[in-house]
């Protein structure tokens, strides 16, 4: 049935479509730099003569957020790289050898008949001038620390080790880790060595300077001086090994790992050293000692501070003691007030105006671990392995006020980047000032700068990940995969990125610019889209060669930090050869018992840890007793395994004296020697400046989740607690 409209209702429906149509539609659109606001009217109107109108209002409205940096002067300036070589060099010379392994640097006050100077602990001992800093001719004196200096008592051509005759090991001449001099005779320098395969057994050596000091005939001061130097007699102890050295009332001070301390009378016509006190007494990892007066101050691994009356040194007694979060491997004192380097603790404070009641008043975080604490004046001085960090604490001691701090790279021909591809961090293990002046103490050549007090600046922390950060999974076209990295301005003023790029569109990263308060963080995303036409099913193919796929591109980060203005990180996607995102290969070890540990039975199911070091790698011996402290004693109850693997070809020969490194190190995880052959496929892909360390954490389901030339827990443990949280 049909129905007719009523002329009535005929003249409502055209009186309505006579009232506009109007629709606006609003877009925003973001442009690097620029902001984009349009707004789109359009309104139609239609009669009943058939009339229509369009109208199109467009507004743009552009906004410039650029951000513009600061300008600022560096508080530290570099004056001198510190190059020496092996063997004897002229007085005053420099020579061109690059790799030294600096261990430690302490400096030695000057006096009315003493010129200042630094003394330097590598693979050779050396003297440097630090009456005049800003000299080209830094090294006053340099030798080899030999290994057949001590004393043939019977005549039977073998050197002394203790009470037995031995042939001292190692394939090289060592150097020295540690050294303290004799306050009561500046020209007596003790050294010491913790051993291993390639350097030999550890000792206790030294040095007489036979110091000459040359005065200014005008003015009658010391300015000059020419050493002579005389290695003193090694002094060998069986199942000892010797760290840290201190030397305080006619005595010398050698912290012993599990040994706990000795202590050392030296006789000064033949310079043979005689023990005369010890004690192990409630010491699990004596890393270093501080004797001030009676009261010795004792770094004990992840146990804290350990406090002892030696005022008899045949009677030593414990008197004090606090634990808290790092491992303490070096510490320095100013009044009352400690300050331990503790490794992933950071800077420990602690008050000791009553020593049997020491109090922990504060902690300064650092950027990577810290390995060495010293005291220079009114200032600290905080060697942090990625970086050397100047404090003032003369206003309160307690809470050190930020000056400044340097970061270095060491350059790196990795063949095929045009050299746009970031250097290698060069390691800072110890540091030292006299005056207005720091001395870095590196992986590679050491530095001297010139401390600027009154100058503030921003500093850039980047975790030391991005300097080749892979990107997990294959990925397709159409596929992406995205890693988050914290930004850090550890400095005293605002930082201001204001550029952040990559140099492939495969590789975005956003914001890309930031502004980050004194003392605050940031977050940057990178997103890696694969732009290669590789599909799913070629990637998931055996017989695929992946390394079609693999994109790579340098990120770089501009920024108002005057001391690294610019920093770039090396990104990869799908990369080629075992990394991030594969199956772990058959992974074993031989361990000390001489048993087997078998990735597969021992650890497949559980979120583990593989740390790769070998016995000379100096701050492997760092890395793996605080690994046990700040990831193994952290997450072992959560299901976390964690192995440490000497992955040395050369050392897997010499397995026993494998055995007696792991034995003085005194660590709870397994550690043996590697069996495979993952780590040299890890290190064909991830290369570094030194073969050692190498860290990596696999998941519950076996498959790689983290790789990284550096130990950086800051970095591993969210990656570790997030995967313990997977099923």
């Amino acid at each position: 049935m049909s129905r007719l409209l009523s002329p009535a209702l005929l003249v409502a429906l055209f009186a309505c479509n006579d009232e506009p149509d109007t629709e606006t539609v609003t877009r925003t659109v973001t442009l690097p730099g620029v902001t984009i606001t349009n707004t789109n009217t359009n309104t139609n109107t239609n009669t009943n003569t058939n009339t229509n109108t369009n109208t199109n209002t467009v507004t743009n409205t552009v906004t410039d957020p650029d951000l513009d940096g600061g300008h600022f002067d560096p508080p530290l300036v570099e004056l001198v790289e510190m190059i020496g070589n092996g063997g004897v060099i002229p007085v005053g010379g420099k020579t061109g050898q690059t790799h030294q392994h600096t261990s430690e640097i302490i400096a030695m006050p000057g006096d009315a008949n003493r010129v200042p100077m630094v003394l330097n602990c590598s693979y050779t001992f050396q003297v440097w001038n630090a009456y005049n800093p800003a000299s080209t001719s830094a090294i006053l004196a340099q030798a080899w620390v030999h290994k057949h200096t001590n004393v043939d008592n019977d005549g039977d051509g073998l050197f002394t080790k203790g009470t037995v005759d031995v042939v001292h090991s190692g394939t090289r001449d060592p150097g020295c880790t540690h050294l303290t001099y004799d306050e009561t005779n500046p020209d007596i320098v003790y050294t010491s060595h913790h051993g291993n395969n390639s350097d030999g057994d550890t000792f206790i050596s030294g040095w007489d300077l036979n110091q000459v000091p040359k005065y200014d005939t005008v003015t009658g001061v010391v300015n000059s001086a020419t050493l002579a130097l005389t290695q003193l007699p090694m002094y060998y102890e069986t199942d000892t090994a010797f760290e840290g050295l201190d030397f305080e009332g006619g005595r010398l001070y050698a912290a012993t790992h599990a040994a706990g301390f000795s202590i050392f009378e030296r006789d000064p016509v033949t310079n043979l050293l005689t023990e005369v006190g010890a004690t192990q007494e409630g010491l699990e990892n004596a890393f270093d000692i501080l004797v001030d007066g009676t009261i010795a101050y004792v770094a004990d691994g992840p146990a804290g501070l350990k406090v002892f009356d030696v005022s008899d040194p045949a009677n030593i007694l414990a008197i004090g003691s606090v634990a808290y979060e790092g491992t303490n491997i070096d510490m320095g004192k100013s009044g009352n007030t400690l300050y331990m380097a503790a490794e992933s603790g950071g800077i420990v404070i602690i008050d000791v105006t009553d020593p049997t009641l020491p109090v922990v008043v504060n902690t300064i975080p650092t950027s990577g671990n810290a390995l060495g604490a010293a005291i220079a004046d009114d200032r600290l001085i905080v060697a942090a392995w990625t970086d050397v960090r100047v404090y003032d604490i003369g206003a309160d001691p307690h809470n050190p006020t930020w000056i400044g701090a340097v970061r270095r790279e060491v350059s790196k021909d990795y063949g095929t980047d045009d050299g746009e591809r970031p250097g290698i961090n060069n390691r800072v293990l110890t540091a030292t000032a006299v005056g207005d002046y720091l001395y870095d103490g590196t992986w590679w050549t050491a530095y001297n700068y010139q401390i600027h007090e009154g100058r503030t600046a921003p500093y850039l922390v980047l975790p030391e990940s991005i300097q080749q950060l892979t990107f997990p999974g294959d990925l397709a076209m159409g596929d992406s995969a995205v890693v988050d990295i914290e930004v850090r301005n550890d400095g005293n003023e605002p930082l201001t990125i204001y550029d952040a790029w990559s140099d492939s569109p495969a590789f975005t990263i956003a914001p890309y610019q930031m502004e980050i308060p004194a003392g605050g963080t940031g977050i940057f995303t990178l997103t890696f889209s694969p732009t290669i036409g590789i599909t799913a099913a070629q990637l998931a193919d055996p017989y695929f060669d992946r390394a079609i796929a693999e994109e790579s591109a340098i990120v770089t980060f501009n920024s108002d930090d005057p001391s690294q203005p610019q920093r770039k990180g090396y990104l990869v996607g799908n990369a080629a050869g075992l990394g991030v995102g594969d199956p772990l290969p058959p992974t074993s070890a031989t361990l000390p018992d001489g048993s087997t540990w078998d990735f597969e039975t021992d650890a497949l199911g559980s979120v583990t840890v593989i740390a790769y070091w070998a016995t000379y790698c100096p701050v492997c011996a760092h890395e793996l007793p605080d690994m046990e402290t700040a990831i193994w004693n952290e997450y072992q109850d959560d299901g976390l395994k964690v192995v440490a693997l000497d992955a040395d070809n050369a050392e897997a020969l010499m397995p026993q004296e494998v055995w007696d490194y792991i034995a003085y190190m005194n660590l709870s995880f397994p550690m043996g020697i590697d069996e495979g052959t993952t780590y040299d496929s890890l290190e064909a892909v991830y290369d570094g400046g030194n073969p050692f360390p190498v860290d990596i954490i696999i998941d519950k389901q076996g498959v790689i989740q983290y790789v990284a030339r550096e130990y950086d827990p800051a970095d591993m443990i969210p990656v570790i607690e997030e995967l313990l949280l997977q099923p």
